[in-house]
């Protein structure tokens, strides 16, 4: 029974693309350490989006989210403490300094996002989510929660979607940067024209921003927020030129206007 169910799995992702409301449908993986909250969100104008990583590697029957998964890349320790004013250098203790960088690396190390993780200085070139064939696909039908960073950098939990995402490429591929999934939310206007909802998540010039790698037959498990507001429509995420199943949900008209931040 649990190959078949694996088995049915693989088959939806592959033929996914055969229908527009296929979210609606699919028979998804079991998601286990589901948390959600009551909070939905509200928007006047256009946002930044901040959908992080939930899972990353093979498709299972059964996928435990992972919420803290977002805190990676985390930074590292502290450096030495500065000369006092007097301009001697104080005293280091390089062997408890050592420790605290080697309880540091093993924790880097040691998280699962780890081995997709490629730093800027990385040698290996990846193409990019804009020039990759990508499998997006919603699970409207299981509520968990998103971490949503706003541009005061203020966190908060809002409901939301599970979006899962899968390189459908024979290479390994370049699918974010820093700790965010580059999806966005697109919705139909009064003239039934698909429009963004939303915009990437962008960081000033300088901060040596590093990659996520996915690679073939891999997935990403992220989420997208549920919306709330005066105009009911049809939704999707976008990727790149990869778009997922549509849905139904409503937001506030006024989200197609461009927020300028």
């Amino acid at each position: 029974m649990k190959i078949f169910r694996l088995l049915s799995i693989l088959i939806l992702f592959i033929s996914c693309n055969e229908s527009d409301n296929k979210g609606d449908t699919t028979e998804f993986p079991v998601l286990t350490n589901i948390k959600t909250v009551k909070k939905i969100k509200t928007d006047s104008l256009i946002t930044r989006s901040s959908s992080s990583i939930l899972y990353i590697g093979y498709l299972k029957d059964t996928i435990e989210l992972n919420y803290e998964l977002v805190d990676f890349p985390f930074n590292p320790p502290p450096p030495p403490p500065p000369p006092p004013e007097n301009g001697k250098v104080q005293e280091i203790d390089t062997i408890e300094l050592r420790k605290i960088f080697n309880t540091y690396n093993e924790k880097f190390k040691s998280n699962p996002v780890y081995p997709f993780y490629s730093g800027w200085e990385e040698s290996r070139k990846f193409k990019s989510w804009n020039e990759t064939n990508i499998n997006i696909e919603v699970d409207t039908n299981t509520i968990i929660k998103q971490l949503v960073i706003d541009k005061y950098f203020r966190k908060e939990y809002y409901k939301a979607y599970p979006v899962f995402i899968k390189n459908q490429e024979n290479d390994t591929i370049n699918i974010g940067y820093d700790r965010f999934i580059p999806i966005i939310v697109e919705a139909k206007d009064s003239t039934n024209k698909w429009k963004p909802i939303e915009k990437m998540y962008s960081f000033m010039c300088g901060n040596g921003i590093n990659s996520l790698i996915l690679p073939p037959n891999n997935i990403i498990i992220s989420s997208k927020v549920i919306y709330q507001g005066d105009y009911n429509t049809e939704l999707r995420i976008k990727l790149g030129d990869n778009y997922s199943n549509k849905f139904k949900g409503s937001i506030n008209y006024s989200q197609f206007q461009d927020s300028r931040y």
